[in-house]
C-alpha cells in the first residue's frame, strides 16, 4: 500500500550489496526511492546489461550466457546422497594428485556437510570442514555455559550438569579428588533431594568425598569473582580458567 500511495521515502542513502534476488514488494519500494539507492554489483562493466537498476539478476539475460566450464565436467545427481557419492568418487579419482588445501568444495546447503564427510570417509579421502561445528557445540563453549549456569544458580541441577562435563571430571581427578565422588554425590542426591549444596544434610561422613569435590570446584571458580568487571578482565580470567581445567 505504501508503494501504491507513493509514501515510500528514505532519510538517507541506501547501499545494496549482493542483492541478486529481491522479492517484488521490496523491489518496488527501492524503485520508488531510486535516487537514494546505490547498488554494488561484483561483475565486469560489460555485463551490466544482465542486472536491473538495483542489482538484481535479469533471468532472460542469463539464459544464453556462455560458461567457461565444459559440459563434460558437469555431474548430474538425483538426490543429496547421490551428490555426496559422486563428489567423493570424483575427488578420490584424483588419486592424491592434489593436496587437501588445494581442493575447495562449495556447499550451498550447510546440512550437506555431514553426509559428504561420511561419504569421503568411506572412500578413505580426508576432508576438513571450514564450519565443522557451531560455536555452541564446541567443548569449551559447553563447559563455560555449564560453569556460568552453576555460578548463577548455585543449585543442585546446575551442579549436576557441570560435573557431567568430562573436562571437569578429569580436572578433579588430576587435582586428587577420590574416584568415588560422583557415586557419593548421586547417593546424596537420592537420599536427600537437595535444592542446593550450600547446606549439606545428613551424616557428614556420608558425603565427605562429595563435599570435598564440590569445594574444589567452588575454589576453582572463585577466581572469576562475582563483581562487575571490564570485558578485558573477563577475557583474561576465562582464559586462565580454561587453561587450568584443560591443561
Amino acid at each position: 500500500r505504501a508503494v501504491e500511495n507513493e509514501e515510500c521515502s528514505s532519510p538517507g542513502d541506501i547501499i545494496l550489496v549482493g542483492t541478486a534476488d529481491i522479492n517484488g514488494t521490496t523491489r518496488a519500494m527501492l524503485h520508488a526511492v531510486a535516487s537514494s539507492v546505490t547498488s554494488l554489483v561484483f561483475a565486469p562493466p560489460e555485463e551490466a546489461h544482465r542486472f536491473d537498476p538495483i542489482g538484481c539478476l535479469l533471468p532472460t539475460a542469463w539464459e544464453q550466457s556462455p560458461t567457461s566450464i565444459p559440459h563434460s565436467q558437469f555431474l548430474i545427481a538425483e538426490d543429496p546422497g547421490d551428490e555426496a557419492r559422486l563428489l567423493a568418487q570424483k575427488v578420490s579419482s584424483f588419486d592424491g594428485q592434489y593436496a587437501m588445501d588445494q581442493i575447495t568444495i562449495g556447499i550451498p546447503d550447510e546440512s550437506m556437510g555431514i553426509p559428504i564427510a561420511r561419504e569421503f570417509q568411506q572412500h578413505d579421502v580426508p576432508v576438513r570442514g571450514v564450519i565443522d561445528r557451531h560455536l555452541s557445540q564446541t567443548t569449551p563453549f559447553q563447559l563455560l555455559a555449564a560453569i556460568a549456569d552453576y555460578m548463577q544458580q548455585r543449585d543442585f541441577p546446575s551442579l549436576a550438569r557441570l560435573i557431567r562435563q568430562t573436562d571437569i571430571s578429569s580436572w578433579l581427578s588430576a587435582d586428587g579428588a577420590s574416584a568415588d565422588w560422583v557415586t557419593e554425590l548421586d547417593d546424596y542426591h537420592q537420599s536427600h533431594l537437595p535444592r542446593d549444596v550450600k547446606h549439606w544434610m545428613g551424616n557428614p561422613a556420608d558425603s565427605a568425598i562429595a563435599r570435598e569435590a564440590v569445594e574444589k570446584i567452588d575454589s576453582l571458580l572463585s577466581e572469576l569473582g562475582d563483581q562487575p568487571e571490564t570485558p578485558g578482565h573477563w577475557g583474561e580470567a576465562i582464559a586462565r580458567l580454561l587453561l587450568a581445567i584443560l591443561q
